[in-house]
């Protein structure tokens, strides 16, 4: 990206590195540091037209979190209380965050970390 003048890189953290759940420090740990580096390397390379963001996506639905929710009735009952937008998204919706952040209409985020979680995290 250096050498061709420029980039875009997405990362993907989650919420829980933007807000703390009981028993699972070291995920949570790890989620932080993905929005820490993405943060500092943003910093580092905007200047060489580098874009560096990140995703924090809550529950997405794909085929192993479906099959738990609909495993575990209270776990999506949880899910449904604690949300604004009670599901998950389905992983175009988080695809469409993701292309949205590397497009040039997202040109000046910069550093950011987007919640694409239905709003859990307002919560």
């Amino acid at each position: 990206m250096l050498a061709q003048g420029g980039g875009t890189i997405v990362n993907n953290s989650g919420v829980a590195g933007l807000v703390a759940i009981p028993a699972a420090a070291p995920y949570i740990a790890a989620k932080h540091a993905v929005i820490g580096l993405t943060e500092a390397a943003a910093a580092e390379y905007a200047e060489q037209g580098i874009r560096i963001n990140a995703l924090a996506p809550g529950v997405t639905l794909i085929e192993e979190a479906a099959g738990y929710l609909r495993s575990v009735p209270e776990a999506a009952e949880a899910m449904h209380r604690s949300s604004p937008l009670p599901r998950g998204a389905r992983p175009e919706e988080i695809a469409e965050a993701a292309a949205w952040v590397a497009c040039d209409r997202a040109s000046f985020v910069v550093g950011a970390t987007v919640p694409v979680d239905g709003g859990w995290t307002t919560r």
